[in-house]
């Protein structure tokens, strides 16, 4: 995992953006389609494509609230919420996401639709490694003999599992991570291979080379179909040696596997906050502007502390639940600075 965020935190450093921001609710463009939150600081950020909005200091039930109005207002297909996130699409494909963190702030996300043509199946080396698609709609965004970058529609998310199964028989099954939404796999030659359900049964493809990737040092065993969705297992520690009535190893051997511990949350929510900060800024960076190179400079310096921290996650000796909870918050950000990175 910690090879897609490094290789995807540094295509990151080439993207510009244009945008606008304030600190009302717009009466106009993508963020007229949502519901004005009741109470909080607000910031604003929006452009043509995608709008953002932080809440500061919102009160306790403002979350409940705010994403019960957002359902009144037609964000029901393909929802998926719980007491800090909801995730939703409504019937024209705009896709919302809203997170809650525990110093009472919100993020607000709103996405217009992906736009779709007729798919042309990228020509290269890359684009022969997996098998096509078995649909004609979708958009190929990026494609060079060995990289590619694509959405394809009317995929259901059965499907996309399917689909998962076949680029694994396809040699894709080197120092994987799987959900039932991602997937994420190395081949033998040093290709990567990254699949994401997008929602609205829309799917994005992605393959890149990594030549400096040694992975044929490494063990290929090929990971089991699973027949429900997997879970990774905690990192275990070195053994000890023992001590004569240890209370840390009791307290570990009882811990709740299904719990997700406030620091771990912590650790692993700051650096999506740091993520979606930074792609934000680079969608305005403009390399003429002193301030904003000093500001890039900023979040560089900001990127090692945050990652480092992050990447240390793997270390500690995690629940079920934690270690599922940062899979798949390691792979959202991974898609989210992919996307980015086509503007």
């Amino acid at each position: 995992m910690k090879k897609i965020v490094a290789l995807l935190m540094a295509v990151l450093l080439v993207m510009t953006f244009t945008a606008c921001g304030g600190e009302k609710w717009p009466t106009s463009g993508l963020g007229a389609m949502l519901p004005a939150p009741g109470s909080g600081k607000l910031e604003v950020h929006t452009n043509k494509d995608n709008f953002r909005a932080t809440l500061d200091k919102a009160k306790d039930d403002e979350f409940e609230k705010y994403v019960l109005a957002c359902e009144d207002a037609g964000f029901t297909v393909e929802e998926e919420k719980d007491n800090s996130s909801f995730v939703a699409f409504n019937k024209d494909g705009y896709k919302l996401e809203i997170n809650s963190y525990s110093d009472n702030t919100l993020k607000i996300y709103l996405y217009s639709p992906i736009e779709l043509g007729t798919l042309r199946w990228p020509g290269g080396k890359a684009g022969k490694l997996i098998p096509k698609i078995e649909t004609s709609l979708g958009s190929t965004e990026r494609e060079d003999e060995n990289s590619f970058f694509l959405y394809a529609g009317n995929i259901t998310l059965e499907q996309f599992n399917d689909y998962i199964d076949k680029c694994t028989d396809a040699g894709f099954d080197i120092d994987y991570s799987r959900d039932d939404k991602y997937y994420s796999a190395y081949n033998n030659d040093g290709y990567l291979l990254y699949l994401s359900y997008e929602g609205f049964n829309i799917i994005s493809i992605s393959m890149e080379y990594d030549a400096d990737d040694d992975v044929d040092d490494e063990p290929t065993e090929k990971p089991e179909k699973p027949t429900e969705k997997p879970t990774e297992k905690p990192t275990e520690k070195k053994a000890e040696a023992p001590k004569e009535d240890n209370d840390s190893n009791k307290k570990s051997d009882s811990i709740d596997q299904d719990i997700i511990r406030d620091d771990i949350k912590k650790a692993i929510d700051s650096y999506e906050e740091f993520v979606d900060e930074y792609c934000e800024f680079m969608k305005n960076y403009d390399a003429s502007d002193i301030e904003q190179i000093k500001k890039l400079s900023e979040l560089t310096t900001k990127e090692l502390e945050v990652t480092k921290d992050f990447n240390a996650i793997e270390d500690k000796e995690l629940t079920d639940a934690e270690a599922l909870y940062y899979s798949e918050v390691s792979l959202r950000c991974s898609q989210k600075m992919l996307e980015a990175a086509q503007y």
